[in-house]
């Protein structure tokens, strides 16, 4: 890969990672759908799962989304300068389940549901 290539995703994957270290909106869902209890706890606590601020949760999820999106067509760009043809394969696919996850999670956080 070129330098101009590096930099590129490194920016797109810095993207998704600075929100997940910091607030971990997609980590939490996971953890707390793999819990079998009735008392679920959040891995991490985070201002984004108050309810006061689903508005700013739909927000990083989006941001995260476009990041891991713009990751997935950057790497179908350098396919050819990818030597382990395993390694890219992997990269795409876990690439693409990242992104429909988020993509998911955005999706219920966006919808409004009143009584």
């Amino acid at each position: 890969m070129t330098k101009v290539q590096k930099i590129w995703l490194s920016v797109f994957l810095a993207m998704f990672l600075v929100p997940e270290i910091l607030w971990s909106p997609v980590v939490n869902s996971v953890y707390e759908w793999n819990q079998n209890s009735n008392h679920v706890t959040p891995l991490r606590d985070s201002f984004l799962t108050k309810s006061d601020n689903i508005q700013i949760l739909s927000n990083v999820l989006l941001f995260q989304f476009f990041a891991l999106a713009l990751i997935t067509i950057f790497l179908f760009l350098i396919r050819n300068k990818i030597n382990n043809k395993v390694l890219f394969k992997v990269l795409i696919i876990i690439s693409f389940i990242m992104t429909c996850l988020v993509f998911y999670y955005y999706s219920l956080s966006s919808i409004r549901i009143t009584f």
